[in-house]
């Protein structure tokens, strides 16, 4: 019986890179790709919180918890002012400040506690970093002196994913300011860019890396 020799040979070191190379491709292209999934991901997210935001407030008139909302849009979070029948003191937002008559002050959270109550009388800033890194969802202002109360402002995020730096998302404020108002009874709808009554308008969320348009209005 003959013997049958067999030649086994290892790989080369050429051949090693090589599959070690395409190894790393595969990769990369892998995490990459799932990298632009996720953050696809959270842009149709923010878009979907901004639209339910919006129909919140939208129900919210309907239903008669307030005369109007106005909804104003920042790149990095809303500004929501909520009109209450029989409020006779008024909080009127301008970017990044509070216009108040004297009262008393009160910020809460979305869960209903109290984080602080001033007393105030002219011009309050916000303090708009302390917000965007705080854990809370919203702060709510309302003024009250004596008996009298006034309209609710609420700052809220839009950005749920906002610890994530690489993942903030602004609202793109070229043809801006932009804001929605919704009146009762009917939950009317008036949407203004830069002061000017439209139809509706398209806002730009952007990661740095990726947009989503989303349109508001026809």
């Amino acid at each position: 019986m003959k013997n049958i020799l067999t030649n086994h040979r290892g790989f080369s070191f050429v051949e090693l890179i090589t599959v070690v190379a395409i190894i790393g491709i595969m990769s990369v292209a892998t995490t990459v790709g799932f990298g632009t999934l996720r953050e696809t991901l959270v842009l149709n997210e923010t878009a979907g919180v901004i639209q339910d935001l919006v129909k919140r407030a939208e129900l919210e008139v309907l239903r008669g918890d307030y005369e109007k909302v106005t909804i104003h849009f920042n790149e990095h979070y809303l500004v929501i002012d909520q009109e209450v029948e029989g409020a006779t003191l008024s909080l009127s937002y301008a970017p990044d400040i509070l216009n108040t008559p004297a009262g008393s002050l009160t910020k809460k959270a979305r869960t209903g506690e109290i984080l602080s109550i001033d007393t105030v009388d002219g011009i309050l800033p916000i303090d708009v970093s302390s917000f965007e890194a705080a854990a809370q969802q919203e702060w709510e202002y309302t003024l009250q002196s004596g008996s009298d109360t006034s309209n609710v402002i609420r700052l809220t995020h839009f950005n749920i994913n906002r610890e994530d730096q690489n993942l903030r998302l602004t609202v793109d404020q070229t043809g801006g300011p932009y804001t929605l108002e919704i009146e009762a009874p009917y939950a009317k709808k008036i949407y203004t860019e830069n002061s000017t009554v439209v139809n509706g308008f398209t806002i730009t969320l952007d990661d740095g890396e990726n947009t989503k348009d989303l349109t508001l209005g026809t």
